[in-house]
């Protein structure tokens, strides 16, 4: 009798082991196909942001030759604050590649950070470079967020 009983909680362990065998590679599984998803999400957003920051680049210049070969007098001001812009487009053309390589090793936070903010500085510099278009053609001087006035 006493080996019967004995039998029957080595067999209840024995089950209560598979099924928790059973469930940990389940959740194992979901975590590692969720992992997957969010990279594949990442390179995603990180090849249309590559496409964006291309077409802000195309911009700046397009810009840049309009006004170099107009001969316009208000050259300066809006060269300044062009040349401004390009340097954060160069900044963030540097920080596509460190995304890239966040997602080649797979940090899913570090590579949405930096995604998110380098997001956020496109929609900035589109702004600015609509602005500098805008203003640079109508031939007004303009200011630029947090700039004071007569710089």
């Amino acid at each position: 009798m006493l080996h019967l009983i004995l039998f029957a909680f080595v067999m209840i362990g024995f089950f209560c082991l598979a099924v928790f065998s059973a469930g940990g590679f389940a959740v194992y599984g979901y975590i590692q196909q969720r992992q997957r998803r969010e990279i594949e999400q990442l390179a995603a957003y990180h090849k249309r942001l590559r496409s964006v920051v291309a077409g802000l680049l195309t911009r700046a210049d397009e810009i840049d030759q309009e006004h170099r070969y107009a001969g316009s007098t208000l050259a300066p001001v809006w060269s300044r604050h062009l040349g401004e812009a390009c340097r954060e487009l160069v900044v963030l053309g540097d920080d596509l590649g460190a995304i890239e390589l966040h997602i080649r090793r797979r940090e899913i936070r570090e590579g949405r950070s930096m995604l998110l903010k380098s997001c956020r500085i496109a929609v900035k510099l589109s702004r600015q470079l609509g602005e500098i278009q805008k203003l640079a053609v109508s031939g007004m001087t303009f200011k630029l967020p947090g700039e004071e006035r007569g710089s």
